[in-house]
C-alpha cells in the first residue's frame, strides 16, 4: 500500500472513532455553583466556590452528558469569614493539596436522574464516587443539581475542633453546574 493510501486509511479509522455530534461544553460560572456545609455542634460553616472549571461532553444526538471533569482550588471556597476560611486553608493544607477534582468514569440518565460515578481527589486522597443528581435540560440550557457527602476522615483531613468538640466526619457538598447549548 502506498504512504498516501495508508494515510488515507488512517484517517478514516479516526474520523470513525470520533463522533463529530459529542461537544466540549464549559459550565457557565455565573449561573453555577458548588457549597460545602460543615456541622459542628455549636454552628454550621458554609462555602460557596463560583470560581471553578468544569468541562463536560455533550452527545447532541442522544442529548446527554458523556463525560464530566470538575476542578476547584481550595481557596476559591468563600464562608464570608476570613478567620474561618485561613484556618480551613491550614487544615486542607492549601499549599500542598491546592485542587479539588471530580472526573467521571461513566454517566448514566434516566429522566431527570443521572447518576455520575468517577473518582473524586481531595487533599491527595483519591476515592471512588457515586454522585447522584438531577437534571433540567431544554435546547438551549443543561443544568445539573446535587447533593453529595465527603467523609473527611477517609481523606486524611484533620477534623478541626472548638470547645472539645469536633466537627462532623462528612462534609456535604451541594453544587448547581448550569451548562450553554
Amino acid at each position: 500500500m502506498k504512504k498516501s493510501g495508508l494515510y488515507i486509511l488512517v484517517f478514516t479509522v479516526l474520523v470513525g472513532l470520533c463522533s463529530f455530534d459529542n461537544v466540549k461544553i464549559a459550565a457557565d460560572k455565573a449561573n453555577s455553583y458548588i457549597k460545602y456545609t460543615l456541622s459542628h455542634p455549636l454552628h454550621e460553616s458554609v462555602g460557596v466556590s463560583k470560581d471553578f472549571i468544569c468541562n463536560a461532553y455533550y452527545d447532541n444526538v442522544s442529548k446527554s452528558l458523556s463525560k464530566i471533569a470538575i476542578a476547584a482550588t481550595v481557596a476559591s471556597f468563600d464562608s464570608q469569614n476570613s478567620s474561618r476560611d485561613s484556618h480551613a486553608l491550614e487544615v486542607l493544607e492549601a499549599i500542598k493539596y491546592p485542587k479539588v477534582t471530580f472526573v467521571s468514569s461513566s454517566i448514566t440518565e434516566n429522566g431527570n436522574d443521572v447518576v455520575l460515578k468517577g473518582e473524586l481527589n481531595f487533599h491527595g486522597v483519591k476515592k471512588e464516587m457515586t454522585i447522584n443528581a438531577t437534571q433540567v435540560k431544554n435546547s438551549k440550557e443543561l443544568t445539573l443539581k446535587g447533593t453529595f457527602k465527603v467523609s473527611l476522615d477517609k481523606h486524611k483531613v484533620e477534623k478541626p475542633s472548638m470547645m472539645g468538640a469536633s466537627v462532623d466526619d462528612n462534609l456535604v457538598m451541594d453544587f448547581v453546574i448550569n451548562f450553554n447549548l
